[in-house]
């Protein structure tokens, strides 16, 4: 018997009670975040495919599940992606997806209508090659390669504050593969290549408004 793999389902299980299920294959790669409460989202990247699809509940109701797969997609053209590695959600409906290939950021707006996703604008081109990403209530911060390295942007694309990352041991990092930040501050990154996840805490007397914030959190 011939061991293959034909298919793969990720099930999605929605605050508000529903189930989605996702075939994603096997060569595919799912990245999900959660929306507000209100109006919840799950967007799900499927990187072979470079697109972002998204499901939604519709205002004011618990009994239907909008699935909108495949907004923008491979290209260089704007909104598109080359290859697709991470997604954050951020205050007034923002979207924000990093397009590692194509050394940038893609902003992305939710509208009245749950169907409808608009395309805001490019960010940080030409960048290395963008990591993870985590938003702030004044902007967002990603980790990018060729330097490695942390870069805060807000969010018209402006630089806000950025710092080299050290290769060397025993606490440097080759690449800052993903990250985010706890209730109390403690930055978590993990390093696909020394093969683990650092803890990090704030120094004493640290500049606040120079530390990352935990992940924005609709009220």
């Amino acid at each position: 018997i011939e061991n293959t793999l034909h298919f793969s389902l990720v099930r999605l299980r929605l605050a508000f009670g529903h189930d989605v299920l996702l075939d994603v294959g096997h060569d595919r790669r799912v990245h999900v975040r959660v929306g507000p409460a209100d109006r919840l989202v799950a967007f799900a990247l499927f990187t072979n495919q470079r697109q972002v699809g998204i499901v939604t509940r519709p205002p004011d109701t618990d009994e239907i599940l909008h699935r909108v797969l495949g907004f923008h997609g491979f290209g260089d053209g704007p909104g598109q992606f080359n290859t697709i590695h991470s997604i954050g959600i951020g205050p007034e409906g923002r979207v924000l997806v990093t397009d590692r290939s194509g050394g940038e950021v893609n902003l992305f707006r939710t509208t009245d209508d749950p169907a409808v996703i608009e395309f805001e604008r490019s960010i940080g081109a030409p960048l290395g090659l963008p990591l993870d990403i985590l938003v702030n209530d004044d902007g967002f911060w990603i980790t990018d390669l060729r330097p490695l390295r942390f870069v805060k942007f807000d969010f018209e694309g402006e630089i806000q504050y950025t710092w080299l990352v050290p290769p060397e041991l025993p606490d440097g990092y080759l690449e800052v593969h993903t990250f985010s930040v706890g209730p109390d501050g403690s930055l978590y990154g993990g390093d696909n290549q020394y093969g683990r996840t650092q803890k990090f805490v704030p120094k004493p007397g640290a500049d606040p408004d120079l530390l990352i914030d935990p992940p924005w959190v609709a009220n």
